[in-house]
């Protein structure tokens, strides 16, 4: 998985205050971000910056602040995974978390049922 640069920044920038008010241990959010991202490839800003006009042109009436997110998508040529309705319709593909849970847990019933590839 992908993620831009600034949706990174923004996440350590924001998580503890949107923690403490949930009422979420700061320190257990941070542990948890940290395992994350393990898991994610965070895209550099001069990576995708050449399509920012274009993102622009096709979110900026909705959210121009995202530009970035849609344009690492664009860059890399891959969906986006979001709740946000804001990039529904910008012309990449989206998924919803509901989404990427089935297509995991299918995944993970095929490599048990079909025994490959294994993991240690």
């Amino acid at each position: 998985m992908f993620i831009s640069d600034e949706c990174l920044a923004e996440a350590q920038q924001h998580l503890p205050e949107i923690l403490g008010k949930r009422g979420v241990d700061t320190a257990l959010g941070e542990d948890a971000l940290d395992a994350v991202k393990g898991l994610i490839q965070p895209v550099p800003q001069e990576y995708y910056l050449p399509l920012k006009d274009e993102a622009l042109a096709r979110i900026g009436y909705r959210d121009p602040r995202d530009w970035h997110v849609l344009a690492a998508a664009l860059a890399l040529g891959c969906p986006i995974w979001t709740e946000d309705r804001d990039f529904f319709g910008v012309g990449v593909a989206t998924w919803t978390t509901s989404n990427v849970k089935l297509f995991l847990d299918d995944t993970l019933s095929a490599v048990l049922r079909l025994g490959y590839p294994r993991f240690v």
